[in-house]
């Protein structure tokens, strides 16, 4: 059920509550001027009852118009910067796709960006014909500069454990890479990134 409060902000005489009044009362006294708390706070309550029919169909309608206000703004505010030369951001973006899975290299766990800690498993297959060995190396970052081998073997692996990363004091993304060198000296390669979880 919606609930609207009267004064929620200085420019607006009644709102759809975004979150709970007390948020917002505790906002008001860490945030705002002290010498308007006083009168913030006092203003600041629930409305009590229904809402009459053509206020609810005047909140609508403000809230409709304040969408369109912003984006004619944003329209117009692209126009500007286009036409005065200045670079704007894409209006579409790609959409992550991972790779085409190859059957005989890849990384099936954990899934591409997903968050992890502590020690993780790291499962897939490294083999296929001409197999001589696999390593598995981790990088920070989505490009890693620099990578740390944490697993190599002569055996393959299909469908299995390639290794356990213990991520002990690491945080943020990282990239997940794994080599399998052919007898003839060919490589082939399978790459996921992971965030890793802070506090741990």
């Amino acid at each position: 059920m919606k609930a609207y409060a009267w004064h929620v902000h200085h420019d607006a005489l009644l709102e759809l509550l975004t979150e709970p009044l007390e948020v917002r009362a505790a906002y008001i006294r860490d945030y705002k001027p002290s010498n308007e708390h006083g009168l913030r706070l006092r203003l600041l309550h629930p409305v009590i009852g229904p809402l009459s029919a053509p206020v609810v169909a005047a909140l609508a309608e403000s809230a409709r118009l304040g969408a369109e206000t912003d984006r004619l703004r944003a329209e117009s505010e692209r126009l500007w910067a286009e036409s005065a030369g200045v670079p704007v951001p894409p209006d579409t973006y790609d959409a992550i796709q991972p790779p085409a899975l190859d059957p005989d290299v890849n990384i099936s766990a954990p899934a591409l960006y997903e968050e992890v800690q502590g020690k993780v498993k790291i499962s897939g297959t490294a083999a296929g014909a001409d197999f001589a060995s696999f390593r598995l190396l981790v990088g920070k970052g989505l490009n890693p500069q620099e990578w740390i081998e944490i697993a190599e073997s002569s055996t393959s692996v299909s469908d299995g454990l390639l290794a356990e990363w213990d991520t002990q004091g690491l945080s943020g993304l990282y990239a997940v890479q794994l080599v399998v060198t052919r007898t003839d000296q060919r490589v082939d390669t399978a790459v996921i990134q992971v965030t890793i979880a802070s506090g741990q």
